[in-house]
């Protein structure tokens, strides 16, 4: 299934990204709770929750921002996310890169992992932890070791082109981080700034699919983020347009 991470298009309002899922013909939207959905806002939720059901579109997941060891409260998220009808909340391990951490902070991610993760159980709801730097799933053999410490069944990993790694470290690594993977951040770039029309990446791209599809039991959303081109709008349906190829090149269903 193909969506949209809300804060995408961050200065947009919540009609206008729903608009453009519908142009674009795509199923989902991730909704980012540092923007459109904050976590304490019943009402814009309820917003949100019918003009989503108006446009026949779902609610992949809900981008919670909440960061691992922290032992917040989780409720306002889990809340947040049900009356949205999202399957999925995303966290961030952390806060700190895994070479720069001691085992007893690793310990309160694990901890704080399976706390959330039982809570979140007990409302339908998995947890999928960003694969993302300066966090613990910085690396993949960092990602893999801490999903394997953490013993929330329904605990999953994200997965997207980490920036220091290499074409080819990206391949060799998925194989083993993609049974654990549920949902896919999809871009083209060289760093934050310097992006590029996701065309251009076909060749890894194809790779990196076909491995996910393979080795992955999970349902996938394949979820457009970073766009490039004057027109961001343009661009993302460009890029919506180029996925949509791939996959149909690929025998997958969106």
């Amino acid at each position: 299934m193909i969506g949209l991470f809300s804060v995408t298009f961050r200065d947009d309002s919540v009609d206008c990204i729903i608009d453009l899922a519908k142009e674009a013909g795509i199923q989902a939207i991730e909704w980012s709770s540092d923007n459109h959905l904050p976590k304490n806002d019943i009402a814009q939720a309820e917003k949100v929750a019918q003009l989503m059901q108006e446009a026949g579109l779902t609610t992949s997941s809900y981008g919670a921002y909440y960061k691992l060891g922290s032992f917040d409260d989780i409720e306002p998220f889990i809340q947040i996310a049900q009356i949205v009808d999202a399957s999925i909340i995303r966290v961030w391990a952390g806060e700190e890169g895994s070479a720069d951490v001691d085992g007893e902070y690793r310990q309160d991610i694990i901890e704080d992992a399976n706390r959330i993760g039982k809570m979140a159980a007990e409302s339908n709801l998995s947890i999928t932890l960003e694969y993302h730097m300066e966090v613990l799933t910085d690396t993949p053999a960092s990602a893999q070791q801490l999903m394997q410490e953490i013993t929330a069944p329904n605990a999953y990993l994200y997965w997207q082109p980490a920036e220091p790694l290499t074409v080819e470290e990206r391949i060799e690594s998925l194989p083993n981080l993609a049974p654990l993977i549920t949902n896919v951040h999809v871009f083209h770039w060289q760093d934050f700034y310097n992006r590029y029309p996701l065309a251009d990446g076909q060749d890894e791209w194809l790779q990196y699919i076909r491995t996910i599809e393979k080795e992955s039991q999970n349902k996938q959303h394949y979820l457009m983020e970073f766009v490039t081109g004057e027109n961001q709008k343009q661009g993302f349906l460009d890029s919506v347009a180029t996925l949509k190829a791939w996959l149909y090149q690929l025998n997958i269903e969106y």
